[in-house]
């Protein structure tokens, strides 16, 4: 799911750099065709920290977010209409905030900066209180029945629905989630399974182009798993991106170009001409680095 946060206010904000599901900022709900009610959140319950950017007045920032599971369950067990609502908060950094309270006190008639600022350091010690931004979104789609009918297709997407290591591969990753590692490899590598391979194949690209314990790194593996009709969203083609930097001298590979080739042109169609113009810099200035002088 993509999802956009902007300022519509006539000043400039500070909203978290990172709006990834990760990043402890973002929640949500998901409402399925009968009215019952399934949260999804992140592993790490947390929205006090993480940097801040400043986001211009009519600015926006866009992130991306692959929903599977919540702590009641699947989110989305069967086919039908479900309603999706994405909730962003995050608590104001204790600095800036400090930095406003000192100017409010000046305003209310504590002429001495320093004094001001004393006392606003002793009241954020003491309360520990801070403003807390709230903002929501809502959009709708479609899980549609199995194609066909396909049995196939039915029983490889319910492992997947109902086994919870399938989260943890697509937060965490590695290969110690044995079931969920197990479950993603046969919707990518099972031909019975071929209409599932685009969306998982990439999951399985990343746990193969990281290091796991005694396992090394293979970034030719990994490139193997994705082609043309892989589903991917702008951070996970930066992300492979990254990885092929990560394995240096073994990227120097056809497939590795192959699949370099790929990401350009996904990021092409989903970004804006500057963005993926960046990103075409980032691609070719990482092949320029293999190049001898």
């Amino acid at each position: 799911i993509k999802f956009t946060l902007t300022n519509t206010t006539a000043n400039p904000l500070k909203v978290p750099a990172n709006l990834s599901l990760k990043s402890g900022n973002v929640s949500g709900k998901v409402v399925d065709p009968k009215g019952n009610v399934r949260a999804f959140l992140s592993i790490i319950k947390c929205m006090d920290g993480g940097a801040r950017r400043d986001l211009k007045s009519q600015e926006s920032v866009t992130e991306w977010m692959t929903l599977l599971r919540g702590p009641d369950g699947a989110l989305f067990p069967e086919p039908g209409v479900y309603r999706v609502i994405v909730k962003i908060s995050w608590k104001d950094c204790t600095q800036d905030r400090q930095a406003e309270f000192v100017e409010e006190l000046k305003q209310a008639g504590v002429a001495d900066e320093s004094k001001a600022k004393q006392i606003a350091s002793k009241c954020f010690c003491a309360s520990n209180e801070l403003r807390v931004h709230s903002v929501q979104g809502e959009t709708r789609l479609r899980v549609r029945k199995p194609l066909n009918d396909d049995e196939n297709h039915q029983k490889i997407a319910e492992q997947i629905l109902n086994t919870p290591d399938t989260l943890l591969c697509l937060a965490i990753g590695g290969d110690h989630m044995v079931e969920g590692v197990e479950v993603i490899k046969s919707a990518v590598n099972n031909p019975a399974y071929a209409m599932l391979k685009p969306h998982w194949a990439i999951v399985e690209a990343k746990r193969w182009a990281q290091r796991h314990f005694g396992r090394a790194a293979d970034i030719v593996t990994a490139c193997k798993s994705i082609d043309e009709d892989t589903v991917l969203s702008v951070p996970e083609c930066k992300r492979m991106l990254e990885l092929m930097r990560d394995a240096k001298d073994k990227a120097d590979h056809d497939e590795v170009r192959r699949v370099s080739d790929i990401l350009n042109e996904k990021v092409r169609k989903m970004e804006t001409k500057e963005e993926s113009d960046k990103f075409t810099h980032s691609v070719d200035a990482f092949w320029n680095s293999f190049k001898k002088p």
